[in-house]
């Protein structure tokens, strides 16, 4: 048996999903890898190319909960992000911008983000 596991970009609820939606419409998401938008990728790619049969999937949701700082943080950290960051000469008023967008949704509320996790499971034939 063999398990694999991978996350979609985390969940988010209410304004502070619209922030960040408005953020890949935008910004981001011409800097986003195609795969990362196909939510079935790992799991098809796991049964055509392991070998195995009986290929499950469990999900696991994983909660975080960010102060606007760590979502700002976060931003910046992943790929897409990081990438646009590259594209700007000074990206500190983005940054304080991305600040004050994030502390308006949450009003003050811890954000909660849904690193679900989709666990792969299969056996040899």
């Amino acid at each position: 048996m063999l398990a694999v596991y991978a996350y979609p970009v985390p969940k988010l609820a209410g304004a502070v999903d619209a922030v960040v939606r408005r953020e890949f419409e935008l910004h981001w998401g011409q800097y986003r890898h195609p795969r990362l938008d196909d939510e079935n990728y790992t799991g098809r790619t796991f049964l055509a190319h392991s070998g195995l049969s009986d290929l499950r999937e469990v999900k696991i949701p994983n909660v975080v909960y960010f102060s606007p700082e760590e979502a700002v943080g976060f931003s910046r950290s992943t790929s897409y992000g990081s990438a646009y960051i590259r594209t700007l000469a000074d990206p500190e008023p983005y940054f304080q911008e991305l600040l004050a967008a994030f502390r308006e949704a949450s009003c003050g509320a811890p954000i909660a983000a849904d690193f679900e996790l989709s666990v792969f499971m299969g056996r040899n034939l």
